[in-house]
């Protein structure tokens, strides 16, 4: 039983810290998408004007 324990800890500390970075990055990727739209935003309305 401890002999798992020992191969489970580490692999479950691995996964949320692998899922934390993952959160991160989507994070990251929506942040970039949202100002490419605003860019795009802005870049039509300096047409208009």
């Amino acid at each position: 039983m401890t002999t798992s324990l020992y191969y489970w800890i580490p692999s479950v500390i691995r996964w949320s810290m692998l899922q934390s970075l993952f959160k991160v990055m989507a994070e990251v990727e929506e942040r970039k998408e949202e100002q490419q739209e605003q860019a795009l935003v802005v870049a039509e309305v300096g047409k208009q004007s």
